[in-house]
Order: structure tokens, then C-alpha cells, then sequence
């Protein structure tokens, strides 16, 4: 007896009996989720039998019997190795965020286990705490902020995003996504917006001096925002592509209410089961706040023109005329090019200098765009930025504008004693240039604010029509 307990000694005391029953073991369960009060072995695949109130001694009792090399192989599974943490994390820990996952994300599950509204709303606390400290601690001195506004229900909420960067990864951590009106003396001037995003900052232990970039879209409480800052403002790209797309389609304005009106009768019931019979296609309507919506009308009424029943009077009505077409394929060739531009400014991974490419490309076949696609907000800045991450050469204004965010390269300002006179002349020149980086200005400023505009687009689908029964009067009662 005592030589078994010497060969076989207890776990160490860096896992507990539960940490080691989860690692090793999996709880079976029934048909409904329900507990049957046996775990399967993972290494030898046998059933046993362990009330989980009682503790875990015949399990423990199992690996000592069978497995006395079992602690060798949990001090070796350290979480980087496994990939995750699962098998340390209880049960109970997993179905409460399972629940936070299905209440502010989506419907992950219908098999969840009950739990009051009471503890859940603690636990979206707790946890939302922890995620504050976190970013607060990873948060570094100087970062961009991205901001956007949006209302919904008669509400304005404004959302907030850090971009920086460490170690060549960027980070684009969520702040604050809250009501701007609170009190009843706010209004939606740019001062009540600087004063949400010092709110916001000291949630995290920053100061506003902190910000030195914002990027929004290229309005006026923005630029106003950003003169009380005392920051640049990067203009979004999509916001003046989207506006420079209008001189375009306006002049096309009758023959898109035409084809509006036919795209409309072809959603028929009659006309719709017959077009059904020739192709899978089916008719696209033009939303007035999505100027892709025109291109893929367009693009779909060429692609149903040739199934369409030319002998249905109600159709020939509706259809458009020969001259009409000529210019609706002129429109549509444009609208091609400037679709792959908005796709290619929307991606997560385009840089500023690529988005200045794009429109001077843009530019060249379409000069009218020049009054939106230029730089607007702060021109020397950005065309700065613009420098630094193409790796060009910037002029005196534009080193002066970038100066505070300089950082000096380590790996460029080793000593040269040991080189000759005119050796260190030359080095120096050569690297004069280059002694300074900007870890800011080369990934973390983006071209874009359309992380919030996604972040928007899942919000309403939250709070929206589809989602009432989830919002937070619920479960926060």
C-alpha cells in the first residue's frame, strides 16, 4: 500500500484535481445537455463513474492506477502549446460566456443551460472589465483614434476605435460605443463630440494628448473636432468616393428611375415565376443610400435583357429605349471602375499611400472627382503619410508636419569608430535619411473608418426589428 502511494505520489500542486479530471477526461452528456454523471478517459477511452459534487477521486484514482505518467504529459500541455485554454475552463465558466457570446454577438446555441438575467448582466460586467484593462494596459502613448457617428430609434451613438501598432502588428481595439446625448444641454456640436472622446480616454487611463491622428469621414464637426484637438484629420476614403460617385450618376438620374420602375414589375409574382423558368437571376433594386446598388441594377438588367418577353405589353412599356441602353452601357462601364476602386478602399489591408493611387488613377478618367478625391482636411499630413509608407522622399513641410512621431532606429545607430574619416562621412549621408521611422504612420493610420461603419451594420441588426426580443431591457431588468 505504501510503496503504491510512493510510486504513484498526488499531482502537483500547480493543477487541481478538477484541472487534471477536465484535462484528461470528457463529461458525457444526454440528449438534452444534461449531466449522466460519467467522463470518458481520453487516453484509453473507458467510461467511469464520478458524481462532479462528489469530487474527482476515481478519476484521479484512474490515472494513478493506469496512467502514472500522467503528470509528465500535463506539465508539458502549457496552454501555447495546445492552442487554447479550454481544457482548464470549467463547465459553468463556458455556459456563462456562451450565454454573453448569444445575447451581444448572435443565436450561437439553443441547447445553452437556463441562467437569470441578474447573473448574466454581472457577468457582461465582470467581463467588460476585464476587457477595459486589458486595453489599457496594452495601450500605448501615442494612437489614432477612428470615429463615427450613427443614429437609430432617434438616438445618436458615437463609436470610437484605437488603432496603434506593436512589435509590426496593428491593434484596433473597440473604446466606446455610447449615446452622445446624455444630458438635456448636449447637443451634436464638435466641442460635445471632444468631450465624449476625453470621457472615453479616461476610462483607460489616457489623457487626450494621447490621440494624435483622427480618421473620420471629411465633415465639417469632424475637421472641427479636430482644429480643438490640435490633430491632423485623415478624410475617409470611402466617404469621398461615395460622394464623388454622385456627379456621375446624376446626369443618368431619368433612365435609373426607368429601369427602377422595370426592375419593380419584374419582382411580380407573374413576372418573377416566369423568369425564374429561363435563368437563376433575379431583379435588383437601387437603394438611394448605396450607390453600389445602381451598379449591380444596372449590371443585372444586361445580364436579364435577353430572357426578358419582349411581346408582354406590360413589359415593352417599362423597357428602355435604344438610345437609353447606349447610355446605361456607358454608365455601367464606368461604374465598373469605380466598383473594383470601392472594393479594393474597403479591404482591411489597403494602405493610405494605395488609396492615393487609386484616385489619382480615378482622377485621370474622371476629372470632375477632383473636388472630392483631393486631399482635403490637413493635404501636407497626409501626403506626408502618403511618403513614409511608399517610402518617398518628403519635402521640408512634410518632415516638420510628422515630427512628433519620429522614433529613432536602434538598429541603424550602431557605432562607427572603427570606420575611417571619409567612410563616416559617407554612412552618415547615405543613412541621414533614414535614421528615423514612424511605427504610427506606417500600418496604424488607415485610409478608411469603415471598421465603424461594420460595426454599425452588426448593431443594427442587434437592436433592429429582428432582434427585440434580445435588447437590453430583456435581460438587464
Amino acid at each position: 500500500m505504501d510503496s503504491m502511494l510512493l510510486a504513484n505520489p498526488l499531482p502537483r500542486p500547480g493543477f487541481t484535481q478538477e484541472q487534471t479530471s477536465r484535462y484528461f477526461f470528457v463529461q458525457l452528456r444526454g440528449d438534452y445537455d444534461d449531466t449522466t454523471g460519467f467522463w470518458r478517459c481520453k487516453i484509453c477511452q473507458r467510461p467511469y463513474k464520478q458524481i462532479q459534487w462528489r469530487g474527482y477521486s476515481n478519476l484521479i484514482q484512474h490515472l494513478r492506477a493506469q496512467h502514472p505518467t500522467y503528470e509528465n504529459q500535463l506539465e508539458a500541455a502549457v496552454p501555447a502549446e495546445m492552442g487554447s485554454i479550454r481544457s482548464w475552463v470549467s463547465h459553468k465558466a463556458q455556459m456563462c460566456f456562451a450565454w454573453i457570446q448569444w445575447i451581444v454577438e448572435e443565436r450561437r446555441s439553443t441547447t445553452l443551460a437556463s441562467v437569470s438575467a441578474t447573473t448574466i448582466r454581472e457577468d457582461i460586467l465582470r467581463l467588460n472589465a476585464v476587457v477595459e484593462d486589458k486595453v489599457a494596459e496594452e495601450l500605448p502613448d501615442q494612437f489614432a483614434i477612428i470615429f463615427d457617428g450613427w443614429s437609430q430609434n432617434s438616438e445618436h451613438y458615437l463609436a470610437m476605435f484605437a488603432s496603434y501598432e506593436i512589435n509590426g502588428v496593428v491593434y484596433t481595439p473597440l473604446l466606446s460605443f455610447a449615446s452622445l446625448i446624455d444630458l438635456p444641454d448636449d447637443d451634436l456640436s464638435a466641442e460635445t463630440h471632444r468631450i465624449a472622446i476625453v470621457e472615453a480616454l479616461v476610462m483607460f487611463g489616457k489623457r487626450l494628448e494621447a490621440c494624435v491622428v483622427l480618421i473620420g469621414d471629411n465633415c465639417s464637426v469632424n475637421k472641427k473636432v479636430a482644429q480643438l484637438m490640435g490633430v491632423p484629420l485623415v478624410g475617409c476614403a470611402s466617404h469621398r468616393l461615395n460622394l464623388a460617385v454622385k456627379l456621375i450618376t446624376r446626369k443618368y438620374e431619368s433612365d435609373l428611375d426607368a429601369l427602377q420602375k422595370l426592375m419593380i414589375k419584374l419582382h411580380t409574382l407573374k413576372h418573377a415565376a416566369e423568369l425564374r423558368f429561363k435563368m437563376p437571376l433575379r431583379p435588383v433594386l437601387r437603394q438611394d443610400t448605396r450607390w453600389s446598388s445602381t451598379f449591380q441594377m444596372v449590371n443585372r438588367f444586361f445580364q436579364l435583357v435577353d430572357h426578358l418577353d419582349r411581346d408582354d405589353d406590360t413589359l415593352a412599356d417599362l423597357l428602355p429605349s435604344l438610345a437609353a441602353t447606349k447610355r446605361l452601357k456607358v454608365l455601367l462601364t464606368d461604374l465598373k471602375r469605380l466598383e473594383s476602386v470601392s472594393k479594393k478602399v474597403q479591404g482591411t489591408t489597403v494602405s493610405l499611400w494605395e488609396v492615393r493611387a487609386l484616385f489619382y488613377a480615378l482622377v485621370g478618367y474622371f476629372p470632375r472627382f477632383a473636388q472630392y478625391l483631393a486631399i482635403e482636411c490637413d493635404p501636407i499630413f497626409e501626403s506626408a503619410v502618403v511618403k513614409i509608407q511608399a517610402g518617398r522622399v518628403q519635402t521640408k513641410a512634410e518632415k516638420a508636419t510628422v515630427r512628433s512621431f519620429e522614433a529613432v532606429d536602434s538598429a541603424r545607430s550602431t557605432s562607427d569608430d572603427d570606420d575611417g574619416f571619409a567612410d563616416r562621412v559617407l554612412k552618415r549621408a547615405h543613412v541621414a535619411e533614414q535614421a528615423y521611422h514612424y511605427p504610427l504612420l506606417t500600418n496604424a493610420v488607415p485610409p478608411t473608418s469603415n471598421q465603424v461603419e461594420r460595426l454599425f451594420s452588426m448593431a443594427r441588426v442587434v437592436i433592429g426589428m429582428e432582434r427585440h426580443s434580445l435588447q437590453s431591457s430583456s435581460f438587464c431588468s
